[in-house]
């Protein structure tokens, strides 16, 4: 699952296997250029399985991010963005 960011296209999250990784992709200025996108910080999640994200800005403080995860074990996990 891939959620982009609403105001920030250069982050995005992926999950897969129970780990959330956030990956900063920078796409460059000109064609000869190469596409860069390294992995900025990687979440271990509880053995059951999540299955909603959601990313949000938060008011007032701009490129402040907080990322929701919604998983089977009917739990809300919350993890902020500085």
């Amino acid at each position: 699952m891939i959620l982009f960011a609403a105001k920030d296209l250069d982050r995005h999250y992926l999950l897969s296997d129970g780990v959330v990784n956030l990956w900063e992709v920078s796409f460059p200025s000109q064609s000869s250029d190469e596409c860069k996108v390294p992995c900025l910080d990687t979440l271990s999640v509880d053995s059951k399985a999540i299955v909603t994200l959601s990313l949000a800005e938060l008011p007032q403080s701009p490129g402040r991010f907080v990322l929701a995860m919604g998983g089977l074990d009917n739990k809300i996990k919350l993890y902020f963005c500085l």
